[in-house]
């Protein structure tokens, strides 16, 4: 699975893994799979660990503004995506992000985004790792 995630009430935080080239129906899945998670969300952070990340369909931001109606996370909820640095390569296509409705940032490294989000490094690197070893892979160098 290219997309695993945990809901961490204790951070209060949503942490996934996206992995590989991820499609529009990819995203959609995930999408589906966090609507009917009756634990999700456990609060107004969300952290994804993008690092091993190809290439993402990021779903129209009122699909996500959707998702999240009716709880009351919206105006509080920040995001912070972790991508190895060489993502933003002229190369790579771009993704596009649904700021607007959240407060989203990317960072390049964990202890970073932890910091931008409040919750534990060590907390998140050990669930990282356990999502990770789920789906048979390791952590990027």
């Amino acid at each position: 699975m290219p997309i695993d995630y945990r809901a961490v009430k204790a951070l209060g935080c949503t942490i996934a893994v996206w992995d590989g080239d991820l499609t529009g129906e990819d995203m959609q899945q995930q999408m589906i799979r966090l609507a009917s998670d009756p634990e999700w969300p456990p609060g107004p952070r969300h952290l994804v660990d993008g690092s091993t990340l190809g290439t993402v369909v990021i779903p129209d931001p009122e699909l996500l503004e959707l998702l999240y109606e009716g709880t009351k996370f919206v105006k509080e909820m920040r995001v912070a995506l972790v991508v190895r640095p060489d993502f933003f390569d002229e190369a790579r296509p771009r993704y596009h992000r649904a700021n607007a409705a959240f407060h989203a940032e990317t960072f390049t490294d964990l202890d970073t985004a932890c910091e931008y989000l409040g919750v534990s490094v060590s907390t998140v690197r050990t669930t990282i790792e356990e999502l990770r070893s789920e789906f048979g892979q390791a952590a990027p160098d």
